[in-house]
């Protein structure tokens, strides 16, 4: 896994290129060489670099591998001293599930049927990148049921966004209606998005949740990954 949530912000030249985040977006600043930056556009109305805050790692890794020092002041996610409280174990699929999750980069669904443990394979994916984290649910209920279970696993406060709670705590709880309200406002503040019944994020407005937040690490659960509009294509 790559040091995302560290302070690798580089001490380098004042001209050195800034990245910050905006509204969902990542902005370029001081960038004075001839070609283009990758993966941005330029916005007339701004005057300024921009791109959509979902490709914050391929930027990184980008400038890393072309040795353009970068100051990096776009994220707000910490690492967290997060342990499990209680005992779980692991079945065989949970296991293997986590195990090609992890392998592919911490970036993935995970598909398992209806009762087979996809929150416990959820909640050790937290428990292995120890780094803010929000939770994204469908309905109220289950924003209800993420909110006291992750409680019980790792004994901390956490957060609420929705059902008239504007709580934003480093592991927080919401549904689809209150991201897609607020995620231009808070997408610098994980690291981890974890989406509960990830099928219902192709609708046209919720689709644009993942792409207002800068977090590498991205995870999918669902029992029920195609769709008869063939939409779940979007979520490869």
């Amino acid at each position: 896994m790559d040091n995302f949530g560290a302070a690798i912000i580089q001490r380098q030249a004042v001209t050195a290129p800034i990245l910050r985040f905006h509204d969902g977006t990542l902005v370029l600043e001081n960038w004075d060489r001839e070609s283009n930056p990758p993966y941005f556009h330029w916005d007339p109305r701004s005057r300024t670099w921009r791109a959509l805050a979902f490709i914050y790692a391929d930027v990184l890794k980008t400038f890393r591998k072309k040795k353009i020092h970068l100051q990096d002041t776009a994220q707000a996610f910490n690492r967290l001293d997060l342990r499990m409280k209680l005992s779980y174990t692991l079945f065989p699929h949970q296991k293997e599930a986590l195990k090609s999750w992890l392998k592919s980069d911490c970036r993935g669904t995970v598909v398992l049927p209806t009762g087979s443990g996809k929150s416990l394979v959820a909640l050790y994916a937290m428990a292995s990148l120890k780094i803010s984290t929000l939770l994204v649910s469908p309905t109220l209920d289950l924003m209800n049921q993420w909110y006291a279970r992750m409680g019980d696993a790792f004994g901390v406060e956490i957060g609420i966004l929705g059902g008239g709670y504007h709580e934003i705590r480093p592991l927080t709880v919401t549904t689809y209606d209150s991201a897609y309200r607020h995620m231009d406002r808070y997408g610098d503040r994980f690291g981890f998005l974890i989406f509960d019944e990830i099928h219902h994020l192709p609708a046209p407005a919720y689709s644009q949740i993942p792409e207002l937040s800068l977090a590498p690490y991205r995870l999918g659960l669902t029992a029920t990954y195609r769709r008869s509009d063939a939409q779940h294509l979007k979520l490869t």
